[in-house]
Order: C-alpha cells, then structure tokens, then sequence
C-alpha cells in the first residue's frame, strides 16, 4: 500500500521487477482494469523508457515490449534477448553468381556485389554516384532481372562509401587518380577472373564523369562505355540547375525560393554554399534526384527498415559516414577540377552511349 505525504492511504501500490540478469538491465511494472492493461518499463543506463497502453487481452505484453526496444538497440547496434544479426548476404541466383565479396584496390579494402545468371555472359562494371552513394543497398528495389540474365553485373563500393568506408581513410586517399586506379585495377580483375578480353563499362552521376576521366586514362579494357546523368561539364552543370530552379521559381511565383537563389547571386558553380542553396529546391519542382513521387522516401525505408539484405545496420552506419566524408573529400575535388568533356575529351576511341533524364536538373 502507497501513502501520501500526510500518511493517508492511496488506495495502490506500486512494485517494480527487477530484471538485472538481462543484457540490458530494466525494472518494469504493469497492470489494468476491466479491459485494458497498461505496462512502464525502463532501462536505466540507457536512459530509454516504454510505456504500452492497450486492450486487456489480444497481445503479448512482453514480446511487444522486447520487440520495441530490440528496434531501439539495433539502431545503436545491440539487441535485447537476440542473437548477433545475421552477415549481409545478396539472394542466390539458380544456375548463377550471387556473391558480397571484399577486395584491395590501391592498398584500401573495398566491397563488391556480383550478380549474374551466367557467369560467360559480358561483364558490366557499375560505378555509383554521390559521390558516396553505392547502389549496392538497392539492388533488390532497383535492379532488373533482365540485367542480371544479360550481364555479370558487379556494384562496387568505392573507396569512401557503403561498405567501404573506413574511419582510418584520410583525405590523402580520396583523390580523383586514386578513384580512377582503383577503377582500371577492378577492371583487370574481372577480366581476369571472367576469362574476358574486354567488359562493360557504366556509370552514373559522379559515377559517369569517374567513368569518363577512367577511359581517358586507358580505354582498351572496355568495349563500350554508358554513361548516365552525365555532368558533360561540371560547371556549366551546375549553372544550368541554377538558372532551371530559379525560372520554375519565378513562374510559379514562389517568392521565398526566389529570394534565397538572388541572394547568391552571382552564382558560383564551384562554391558549396551556392551549390547546397540551389539543391534544396530542386525536389520541390521534381528535378532532383527522384521525378516519380515517393521513391526517394521508398528507398530510404528500404535501407533504414533493413529490408536490404546486402546491408546489415553496420553497413548503414558506414554509408551515413561515408556520405559527408565522401562529399568534403573528393566532392570538393571534383567540383573544383573544372571538369569539361568538351574540352578534355571531345572523341572516344570507344563507343559512348548517354542515358539522359528528361526531368534531370543535378547533371
């Protein structure tokens, strides 16, 4: 029985288990009425309290319990009653190669997906954007099967990104000659263990002006390049986003965007600030990086939720540090190189095809 402050009665009592063998201790306490149940728990050390309020019966209080702060340690990488999570793993492909695969490139470990429904078929090498960005998180939302049954196709984490971001990477390892060595270093692997003369080359974004400034350095191992989202000219790129946001702006009327872009002008295509200022917009007028509407959001649930097997909540860690680190490092060196295809690169000695996006205002 509890009492007040003046000794009377309160007509309750108040009992807390204490459950100080479990791996995260905590102290709870639960009861109810006539149709319904209420149950407190708390975790002391980590300051994380739950509070369950439903009806009487239908549901297990202390799985539910478990259950939310299994989501709460797993984010901090710990479960509740649970065994270690499972490695990454990429889905079997009958017949095939399905296979998450670690290799050193310049010195630095770095991760690879290969996936492919005949292992003799050509061999397409994918470079991601960001930079930062792999792909390899999304393949089950993004990739097609008709890909797979055409192509050995291998999703690198570059240096710096997803998998491959490593606290002990410094600034001196993410110049752009390294990307493009480790680029020709991959490629002459997979020649080698595929039994091919030459392969395909893709890229995307960042990934594409990587691509390009790849085969200016060596374009023998490829037989063709693919380029998507293609920054022909990093500059001019980055100008020509400026001026599309800002006149959906101005016919749109939309005064608080128009202010903050003629707040920065002349625009700088090579300062961060003017760049970070302009891309805020660019989703509200569907020119960023996703046109169809909820796909970004889609694909963020897919990764935060753990849905993709290739990732485990470690690698997610890893890909939320590699993006700023990616972005301050070879980010800033690329948008200062003055990058320019016209000028640099005018004719290809091999085949070049573009996949543009209509609705693309980033590249």
């Amino acid at each position: 029985m509890g009492y007040s402050t003046t000794g009377d009665p309160l007509g309750y009592g108040l009992a807390w288990r204490v459950h100080d063998e479990a791996e995260h201790p905590y102290v709870e306490h639960d009861g109810g009425g006539v149709g319904l149940w209420a149950k407190m728990r708390l975790y002391p050390e980590e300051g994380l309290a739950i509070v369950l309020m439903s009806n009487a019966s239908g549901w297990d209080r202390d799985t539910v319990a478990d259950a939310a702060a299994n989501v709460v340690f797993s984010m901090l990488g710990a479960g509740v009653g649970e065994e270690e999570p499972e490695a990454a793993f990429t889905p079997p492909i009958p017949g095939g190669i399905a296979s998450l695969e670690t290799v050193t490139l310049g010195d630095v470990e770095q991760s690879i997906l290969i996936r492919g429904a005949d292992t003799t078929n050509p061999v397409l090498l994918w470079l991601h954007g960001g930079p930062g960005l792999p792909h390899s998180p999304f393949v089950g939302l993004f990739q097609t099967p008709e890909l797979e049954e055409n192509f050995v196709v291998v999703l690198w984490d570059q240096r710096g990104a997803g998998k491959s971001y490593s606290e002990d990477l410094t600034p001196e390892d993410m110049h752009v000659e390294s990307f493009v060595s480790d680029t020709l270093e991959l490629t002459n692997i997979l020649r080698e263990r595929f039994g091919q003369d030459k392969i395909f080359l893709f890229g995307q974004s960042w990934g594409s002006a990587l691509g390009f400034m790849t085969i200016m350095e060596d374009s023998e191992p490829y037989y063709a390049y693919i380029a998507a989202a293609e920054a022909a000219e990093w500059n001019r790129r980055q100008r020509r986003s400026y001026e599309g946001v800002l006149e959906q702006a101005q016919e749109n009327n939309d005064t608080e965007v128009i202010q903050v872009l003629e707040s920065i002008q002349p625009f700088d295509p090579t300062n961060p600030e003017h760049i970070a200022a302009k891309d805020q917009f660019l989703d509200r007028y569907r020119g960023g990086n996703t046109y169809t509407e909820g796909l970004w959001d889609r694909a963020v649930a897919y990764l935060a939720s753990g849905e993709s097997p290739e990732y485990t909540a470690a690698d997610v860690e890893r890909l939320i540090a590699g993006v700023p680190f990616s972005g301050q490092t070879i980010g800033l060196e690329a948008a200062g190189s003055g990058y320019n295809l016209f000028e640099d690169f005018p004719v290809s000695p091999i085949p070049v095809h573009f996949f543009a996006g209509r609705h693309d205002h980033v590249t």
